[in-house]
């Protein structure tokens, strides 16, 4: 290297050097740079880390009230009846609810079928259990209102999801005479039960 240097003239000395003082600015700019880049991976990952902390920290807080909340509606919605008592009782909720007046006494409703009931509905099929799993059972019933106006329909699928009885409609079809105003309506109903009446998670 020193026989090199020495056999140099002071130009190309100075180039090289020039050459090598440029090398060395442009290794260390980019150690620099990726120590730099790395340090801010760092630090975002720190930062998700603590918002996982805090996140943590809060659910911490919450385990009592979500525990309170999960055993209430454990002990609301969970039964200990036969598969004949849920779907007796299942259908008695839906034939309520297709009353105009559902909260009334039964002595209260007017005698006339076409005043008693928002929506007819002459008949229900035969319910059955549609699935099962760790701590719930799930039972489906189909029906048909062969004649209704839209607005009572519609009444009467609001009042189906807002029931306590943990209603949800898993299938809907809904066909209309082009000449007519009235529509017909065929759904499945399913009701989850909760197999907990202990309230033990």
């Amino acid at each position: 290297m020193s026989n090199m240097w020495e056999n140099l003239n002071p130009r190309e000395r100075v180039l090289l050097g020039i050459t090598l003082g440029i090398v060395a600015v442009a290794a260390i700019g980019f150690l620099g740079y990726k120590g730099k880049t790395k340090i801010s991976d760092l630090d975002q990952q720190i930062a998700r880390l603590e918002l996982e902390v805090l996140n943590l920290n809060q659910l911490i807080l919450q385990k009592d009230v979500v525990d309170d909340a999960f055993r209430s509606v454990v002990s609301e919605h969970s039964t200990t009846s036969s598969v004949e008592e849920i779907h007796d009782s299942l259908r008695r909720e839906i034939f309520r609810l297709a009353l105009r007046h559902p909260d009334s006494a039964e002595s209260q409703q007017p005698k006339n079928p076409n005043q008693k009931y928002l929506v007819q509905i002459p008949r229900l099929q035969e319910g059955n259990l549609k699935g099962e799993g760790e701590g719930y059972r799930e039972y489906e019933i189909s029906l048909r209102i062969p004649s209704g106006s839209f607005v009572n329909v519609l009444l009467f699928i609001r009042r189906l999801e807002e029931s306590s009885m943990l209603l949800s409609i898993d299938s809907f079809e809904i066909t209309r005479n082009p000449s007519k105003k009235i529509i017909a309506v065929s759904m499945d109903v399913t009701r989850t039960v909760l197999d907990n009446p202990g309230g033990e998670s």
